[in-house]
């Protein structure tokens, strides 16, 4: 059976899932530290390796692509059309970069075992489907990986005392709250790391305000937009099409509190800043909003 995969380009090849675990680094660290506290360190090195990763593909992306493009080329068999199968036209990171475990994808190109086929679809047909340059491509399955539509919140209605707070028209607050929304908090991981580490982060500073908020006995937690002269940008640094759709309906960043930064600040804010900052305002008010009259961030 063929199974047609769509939408997908730019692999960089990576270690198999445990490779880093089980590297000479991880096995002194067991050797001579606790289970626990060299399980620490492991985690500590695998995330400082992905974001050294990320910001020298964001500090030196030709050379950076060039790397990434040649290790590519050397897993493949001498001959294979690399640049037109595995080199896109952004640098890395200005889409997510797609990491092969193990490099398994490109030991099965070499094998003969998958065909990579790159074009624009013009059509399916009773075979599967047909290119714009005429080639035909035969499959039983066809899964589309692309199109994808995000949806800020799920798509869940935000509504204050009546008035509607459309997401798009807040900034976000520590990447955990919307400005001016009081009691709503979301989670989102990192969309240039693993997700889960933002997740974790995010969770335990949910509970910490919960916990607050119960030995003071406030009933509300509203971040109050700051200054409309703040410089915004978007809360993504991502090119990629389902990103670029979705402008307009995911929250904006600003600076200081109001932006979404690198792991090792996000652990700090989360996990050790304190809960009362003086910008989330906590009350023992009825949960009802002490909104500005809402207004588009520029």
């Amino acid at each position: 059976m063929m199974l047609l995969l769509l939408g997908v380009a730019g692999r960089a090849p990576a270690p198999p899932r445990d490779a880093m675990s089980s590297s000479e680094i991880a096995l002194a660290l067991r050797k001579h530290l606790s289970p626990a506290r060299a399980q620490r360190w492991i985690r500590a090195k695998n995330q400082a390796t992905v974001a050294l990763f990320y910001r020298l593909c964001r500090w030196k992306p030709d050379a950076m692509k060039r790397l990434l493009v040649g290790d590519v080329r050397r897993r493949l068999p001498d001959g294979y059309d690399v640049a037109r199968h595995f080199t896109p036209s952004y640098a890395p990171w200005d889409q997510r970069v797609c990491i092969v475990p193990g490099g398994d994808l490109f030991r099965a190109i070499a094998d003969e075992k998958v065909d990579v086929v790159t074009g624009t679809i013009e059509t399916f047909t009773e075979q599967g489907l047909r290119l714009v340059s005429g080639e035909q491509v035969d499959a039983d399955v066809v899964i589309a990986a692309t199109g994808l539509e995000v949806l800020a919140l799920g798509d869940m209605q935000v509504v204050v005392d009546g008035v509607e707070m459309p997401p798009g028209e807040r900034l976000v607050y520590k990447s955990v709250m919307l400005s001016d929304v009081p009691n709503l908090a979301y989670v989102f991981g990192y969309a240039n790391a693993s997700w889960t580490l933002k997740v974790d982060l995010a969770a335990a500073w949910i509970c910490r305000v919960i916990g607050h908020m119960r030995r003071i006995g406030a009933t509300k937690a509203v971040a109050l937009a700051p200054r409309r002269d703040m410089a915004t940008r978007p809360m993504l640094d991502l090119q990629s099409g389902y990103i670029a759709r979705a402008e307009g309906h995911f929250p904006r960043q600003g600076t200081g509190v109001w932006s979404v930064p690198s792991y090792r600040t996000d652990a700090r804010r989360l996990l050790r800043d304190p809960v009362d900052d003086g910008v989330l305002q906590l009350s023992h008010a009825p949960v009802r909003a002490e909104v500005r009259s809402p207004t588009p961030v520029p």
